[in-house]
């Protein structure tokens, strides 16, 4: 019996890799990505670091002196160029490859940032990104990976399309690939509040 169970536990796992094989391929790119950012920082000249300083002065400031409907907008429109590029790309035949590009870019922005909070400012930068940072980049990578999943499986099929003559029907399948990414513009609008939010609230308690 229990090896039935096993099998069957096989063959349900099998099953679930196979299904997500394209989000799983996505997670791991960004983890890896991630990775690679953050050993890019470690090992970069100082002058590159002194650029980020700038950069997290200039990102500091406004955030301490815009009120808050400010930091909920720049938020949401600094999110959105991301999906609005997954989006347009995925009705490209040859999109699938920037999917990857996509969350290749994405995670190597994270990895550096965190890296970048470390090196530079210790166990206050990691408190600084785990409080104020790290929420609303989970729910954004998250929605991310959807949407390039989204983009890899319809330019698939369109580029499907072009070889063979099927695989898509146009007007159907567009609508639905446009309401799946209104859904997660949606979800950009929450983690834009979540990022607001958390800003406004722990980023007093921060001097660097």
């Amino acid at each position: 019996m229990n090896r039935y169970l096993l099998q069957d536990g096989i063959s349900h796992a099998g099953g679930f890799f196979r299904k997500n094989r394209v989000l799983i391929a996505l997670f791991l790119t960004f983890l890896l990505s991630m990775m690679i950012g953050s050993w890019a920082i470690g090992v970069a000249p100082n002058t590159d670091c002194y650029g980020m300083e700038s950069v997290f002065e200039q990102y500091l400031s406004s955030r301490s002196g815009q009120p808050f409907y400010m930091v909920l907008l720049s938020s949401f429109l600094a999110q959105l160029v991301l999906f609005v590029a997954a989006y347009v790309l995925g009705l490209c035949a040859l999109g699938f490859v920037a999917a990857f590009g996509i969350i290749i870019f994405k995670g190597v922005s994270v990895g550096m940032v965190g890296g970048y909070l470390y090196l530079i400012h210790g166990l206050q930068g990691v408190g600084f990104f785990a409080l104020i940072l790290l929420p609303g980049l989970f729910v954004s990578g998250l929605l991310l990976l959807l949407a390039a999943k989204e983009c890899f499986c319809f330019a698939v099929r369109l580029f499907r399309l072009l070889l063979t003559g099927s695989g898509i029907e146009p007007v159907r399948d567009l609508k639905l690939y446009s309401l799946r990414f209104a859904v997660l513009l949606a979800g950009v609008g929450l983690t834009a509040v979540i990022d607001a939010v958390m800003s406004a609230a722990f980023i007093g308690f921060f001097h660097f």
